[in-house]
């Protein structure tokens, strides 16, 4: 809006000390190379940041990709996982069987060690007790004793009596010696079973020892596996919020970018209808004037310059600027220095330096028709001069946004291009 208000301004001020035709080929037509040459460079930089972006999104569906690769990987990782823990919860199972068969087996090793004290003091009390019978049968002689029953007995009844008592001794040592083979054997085999017992015990805690190392296995190999798949999805995590904000970044600047082409477009229209203005003003002081007597007369239009055409009017991609416009004249290939010729007789509305059209000039031939002659090398008539049909007014040349030497020629009514095939 400034730029407008400025421009507007400077046009009054022009229109009051220059011509109007000057105002237009020192600032309108410069500031709209300067806009288009400004539009070719975002258009150029809007290209460069669509391909960013295309890479950047080709970086972010790599990644998402890996994403959803990795969590696959965290899936069967978690299965894995779940394989561990329930690896460990049986183990923890066996282990917890295994414990209480120990105490089990250490419980009835106590009972046995227990019996076989006791029995071993049995075994102890009945060999001291066989012992001292024993001792005491050899100091007494115990066939005299019993010789010795015989010849004391009173009666028959008391013999036998005696006789009774004397065997009911010898059975009850007899007994003694039965009870103590009877607790040895019961001693020896308490003893096997205590000691079967007591290597079942230690086996079944090696066994336990075993299950707590593979737990412990089992465990690490549970961490270390969430720890790794956790730590690649928090980098992948990382990378992707990198490369998302990335993108968003590229976009926001081709939407910026893309308003600022806006901008200019919406400018140089601003600027192509004040330059339209100009002309109608030249238009204007031609009709208020002396108008060409050729137009009266039904001139026709010359072909300025020789030459096949090498570029036509209408649309067209800049052949400098690579931005795709609409070509406003005709262009001649014509040697450079050849003669450029006045299409139709008229006044010299301009003749001088245009930033974009280089050397140009500009003949009026009145009822709002005018010619523009541009690129020339040289110029060969001055402002005001008036020209006949066929007179030799420039040079080709290539001066201004030119790849080489051409003449490019215009023709405007009512301050408009057309196209000037339509004419010659």
């Amino acid at each position: 809006m400034n730029k407008k208000i400025k421009f507007g301004a400077f046009l009054v001020v022009l229109s009051l000390t220059l011509s109007p035709l000057k105002a237009f080929a020192t600032d309108l037509e410069d500031q709209i190379n300067s806009n288009n040459q400004q539009k070719n460079e975002l258009e150029k930089r809007k290209e460069e940041v669509n391909n960013l972006g295309d890479s950047a999104n080709k970086d972010l569906q790599g990644i998402l990709e890996q994403v959803e690769s990795k969590n696959i990987e965290l899936t069967a990782s978690n299965e894995k996982v779940q394989a561990f823990q329930t690896e460990i919860d049986a183990l923890q199972g066996q282990i917890d069987g295994l414990q209480g068969s120990t105490d089990k087996a250490q419980n009835d090793i106590d009972s046995k060690q227990e019996l076989i004290e006791k029995k071993e003091q049995e075994s102890i009390e009945r060999q001291t007790m066989l012992g001292n019978r024993l001792r005491s049968y050899y100091k007494n002689d115990m066939n005299s004793q019993a010789l010795y029953v015989v010849l004391e007995s009173e009666s028959i009844t008391d013999l036998i009596s005696n006789m009774i008592n004397v065997s009911k001794l010898l059975n009850l040592d007899e007994d003694l010696i039965n009870e103590i083979k009877d607790i040895q054997a019961i001693l020896d085999e308490e003893k096997l079973l205590s000691q079967k017992e007591m290597d079942k015990l230690n086996k079944e805690k090696e066994q336990i020892k075993s299950k707590q190392q593979e737990q412990v296995d089992a465990q690490k190999g549970f961490i270390d596996e969430k720890n790794k798949y956790e730590a690649e999805m928090q980098e992948l995590a990382t990378l992707e919020k990198s490369k998302e904000d990335a993108v968003n970044s590229l976009s926001q600047q081709e939407k910026e970018i893309q308003d600022k082409i806006g901008d200019i477009n919406s400018y140089n229209q601003d600027l192509q209808d004040q330059i339209n203005k100009v002309f109608e003003n030249i238009n204007n002081n031609s009709n208020n004037g002396n108008t060409n007597q050729d137009i009266a007369n039904g001139e026709g239009f010359l072909t300025p310059a020789g030459g096949s055409i090498s570029s036509p009017y209408g649309a067209r991609v800049h052949p400098i600027t690579g931005v795709s416009g609409f070509h406003t004249g005709v262009d001649f290939a014509a040697s450079n220095n050849s003669a450029i010729l006045a299409s139709k007789s008229g006044t010299v509305a301009f003749a001088g330096v245009q930033s974009g059209y280089g050397n140009v000039v500009i003949l009026d031939h009145g009822n709002g028709i005018q010619t523009l002659y541009a690129h020339c090398s040289s110029i060969l008539i001055s402002n005001g001069q008036t020209v006949s049909r066929g007179e030799t007014i420039a040079k080709v040349g290539s001066t201004g946004n030119s790849t080489g030497p051409h003449l490019h020629f215009e023709v405007r009514v009512n301050g408009k291009h057309t196209n000037p095939m339509n004419y010659l």
